[in-house]
């Protein structure tokens, strides 16, 4: 990851192994690698009043509830069905729109059709394990 940037974390994945329907031991996940790297993402502060910091403009991202926001069950479409499929890609054609803005994507358990995606948006794989993957803004001949 590199040091302090821009991150837009991706979280698939939030419940991990937990089978609570409430508790999302990896929401917040990535708030390890800005305390390792330095770095914003748009979910660093909040929206609400009752926090002390704000973005003036937050940048563009998705609802840090994304397994939520990706859910057919919650769009009321029929898991497996041509619709379901249509909206998997819409989101993901979304959330590869709003990566835009940030130097490097943070992902946990990500679909594979995200990958090409975000190469297309001028990103890299730079390391993938089980269930992550980050990607950073690929580097042109110049070393921007």
């Amino acid at each position: 990851m590199p040091r302090a940037s821009r991150l837009l974390p991706l979280n698939f994945d939030p419940r991990g192994e937990s089978d609570h329907r409430l508790i999302r031991p990896y929401l917040h996940a990535w708030a390890y690698v800005l305390m390792e790297r330095g770095g914003m993402t748009p979910y660093v502060f909040a929206t609400l009043p009752s926090h002390a910091f704000h973005f003036q403009d937050r940048p563009k991202a998705p609802a840090e509830f994304l397994d939520q926001g990706y859910s057919c069950e919650r769009a009321g479409l029929g898991t497996g069905t041509a619709a379901c499929l249509d909206y998997h890609r819409r989101r993901l054609e979304a959330y590869a729109r709003q990566a835009e803005a940030f130097d490097a994507v943070l992902t946990r358990n990500a679909p594979d059709e995200l990958r090409p995606l975000l190469e297309a948006r001028g990103f890299e794989l730079r390391h993938r394990s089980e269930h992550l993957a980050v990607y950073g803004k690929a580097t042109q001949p110049d070393g921007t």
